[in-house]
């Protein structure tokens, strides 16, 4: 390190205090950095709910199913907490779970 800053022409006084500040503090920064995900949002919880419509104001006889999402999400940069609330049909979640069966049999092809 210390030779690729003198290259760039760094004072070399400025060079031995930055090479000293990284001989002290390189492990706890690539630790912090290995302990750390790609994305610095990670799913904690997810709640779901099923609710059932059978009639509206002008139909009588009807049947529309939806399942409630709610994602719960947290932000490793911030430490908040974030939610997520989303509703599917039938078979908007029945093609989100071939979806994830898809990724799920490349991730047992992978291992």
């Amino acid at each position: 390190m210390g030779q690729q800053l003198q290259q760039i022409e760094l004072e070399e006084e400025k060079v031995k205090v930055i090479v000293d500040a990284w001989k002290n503090a390189a492990a706890d920064v690539v630790t912090k950095l290995r302990q750390r995900t790609i994305t610095p949002k990670r799913l904690e919880e997810i709640n779901w709910r099923l609710n059932l419509q059978m009639a509206q104001s002008n139909k009588s006889k009807m049947k529309l199913p939806n399942a409630m999402f709610e994602l719960k999400i947290n932000d490793e940069d911030s430490e908040a907490k974030e939610k997520i609330r989303f509703e599917m049909t039938h078979d908007e979640l029945y093609s989100f779970y071939n979806q994830l069966e898809t990724i799920q049999k490349q991730l047992d092809n992978l291992g």
